[in-house]
């Protein structure tokens, strides 16, 4: 799955990040707020580690319609209902591998 996404670096906004994401060459904009980033992550890996995490997460679940043009974190999280605590592993076990 990863070789189907692309993340582009990240533009810094007031409350976090976005991040251009291509999935199967089609472009998504993904809000990442700083505050959402912090409860799932504790600074444990990068918001671009979060990011990829996070639409992996999704992918493995929905097809690549599931991803709005533009989508926060905070909405993928309603799409899955264990997003949060799936995301929080795969955060847990990259940070165990690759810390900051």
């Amino acid at each position: 799955m990863v070789d189907e996404v692309k993340l582009h670096p990240a533009v810094k906004t007031p409350d976090g990040w976005q991040f251009r994401v291509d999935v199967h060459r089609q472009p998504h904009l993904v809000s990442v707020s700083e505050q959402y980033y912090r409860k799932l992550t504790h600074s444990k890996v990068s918001p671009m580690e979060l990011t990829l995490i996070a639409v992996e997460v999704v992918l493995s679940e929905r097809s690549p319609q599931a991803l709005t043009e533009e989508v926060s974190l905070e909405q993928l999280a309603e799409l899955i209902p264990d997003f949060e605590k799936r995301v929080r592993g795969r955060v847990r076990s990259t940070a165990a591998t690759n810390p900051i």
